[in-house]
């Protein structure tokens, strides 16, 4: 089976430095807040162009944390997208906040053309997906807490600039399937402002500072992290530009035979130099799109089926979100990682043009109205 996210050739590329640096966590008695922490946090601050990290368990714990610092509380509104990983929004419920969503623009990310912003509105997670990003220009002047969610976008440009150095603090994410993956999850948060870092490291703690005297100051969550968990993450970031390379060549060479045989095809916006964390194509039917690529031997990804709106749990309204809706009945991601041989990518790209031949394109002009 052709994966979306292959872990065994993960490791078969990281083992060696891998096992060195476990050998050296196991053999200290500092298994929280050593060295190899401190090695990553740096790391990623220079890569991202951000002053300060703190690192965090996961994700969704990073945008966790980057509503806790700005204030959110219950009863606030936070502007988020209404399709993306369930991540994005679930930490505002869970502080008794209120999503107030926005929609997707035709490039799958979050449309921030228009912000219903009202009295009641404490803060705005923006986030990027498939690997580009928002529009950033739409919302400079917007005087709100702004919290970069690039869970997705590490690596991606913004009008030649880094994603990453937009907004208030950025939150990236390490899992399994990201552009710089780790075994589990894993996660951080970065900022410019120093009493944001500060707050930041505090109520990563479980919002308890003992530096000098235990001292109690923030609502706070457990997202301590491990030395063994950072020298996975350290040493995939170290492979991150050659991984890139190979993203990028492959994403390059689907376009090339897609253009040529009518799969309709997600693409980025002039403003956006895409990470290719995603590759992804339009279909009629994604549910058979997907079983019949399975049949051959190739995973694929649903990414997404949720419209956020539409949810008990979460904060229902009756408007409808149309490119959501395009996206939830017609994305699908296919593999585009950088252990794909030349085989295999052919393979991929070749199953896709038959099966696409097969069950057609959606109607393409619908996203762009």
């Amino acid at each position: 089976m052709i994966k979306i996210a292959p872990l065994t050739k993960l490791y078969q590329d990281v083992k060696t430095t891998l096992a060195n640096r476990y050998n050296s966590v196991f053999s200290s008695d500092t298994h929280v807040d050593g060295p190899f922490t401190t090695q990553c946090a740096d790391y990623i601050s220079q890569l991202i162009n951000r002053k300060h990290t703190v690192m965090t368990t996961s994700g969704t714990n990073a945008i966790t944390a980057m509503l806790l610092a700005v204030g959110v509380a219950p009863g606030d509104e936070v502007i988020c997208v209404n399709y993306s990983n369930p991540a994005s929004v679930m930490p505002i419920k869970l502080l008794g906040a209120v999503p107030v969503f926005v929609d997707i623009n035709a490039y799958g990310c979050m449309d921030l053309t228009t912000v219903p912003v009202t009295a009641k509105t404490r803060a705005i997670i923006v986030t990027g997906l498939y690997g580009d990003s928002p529009d950033w220009d739409c919302i400079k002047d917007i005087g709100l807490p702004v919290l970069n969610d690039s869970a997705q976008c590490l690596t991606t440009l913004y009008k030649h600039k880094p994603v990453t150095q937009y907004g208030d603090i950025t939150a990236l994410s390490f899992a399994f399937n990201k552009n710089a993956p780790v075994f589990g999850t894993y996660g951080s948060v970065s900022t410019d402002d120093k009493s944001l870092f500060d707050k930041l490291k505090t109520i990563n703690a479980n919002g308890y500072d003992n530096s000098n005297s235990v001292q109690i100051s923030h609502i706070g969550i457990n997202g301590k992290t491990s030395e063994d968990k950072s020298a996975q993450c350290l040493t995939s970031l170290e492979q991150l530009d050659v991984w890139q390379t190979a993203r990028t060549k492959i994403a390059e060479h689907y376009c090339d035979v897609f253009g040529r045989r009518g799969v309709s095809v997600r693409s980025s916006p002039d403003y956006s130099q895409s990470n290719h964390h995603k590759y992804c194509i339009f279909t009629k039917d994604k549910k058979r799109f997907v079983e019949l690529m399975h049949q051959q031997g190739i995973e694929c990804s649903l990414h997404y089926t949720y419209d956020f709106s539409k949810y008990k749990v979460l904060n229902p309204n009756t408007i409808t979100y149309a490119r959501t809706n395009f996206y939830v009945d017609h994305a699908v991601n296919i593999p585009c990682h950088q252990w794909l041989e030349h085989n295999e990518i052919e393979q991929v790209a070749e199953t896709v043009c038959e099966i696409n031949d097969q069950i057609g394109v959606p109607d393409i002009d619908s996203l762009y109205s």
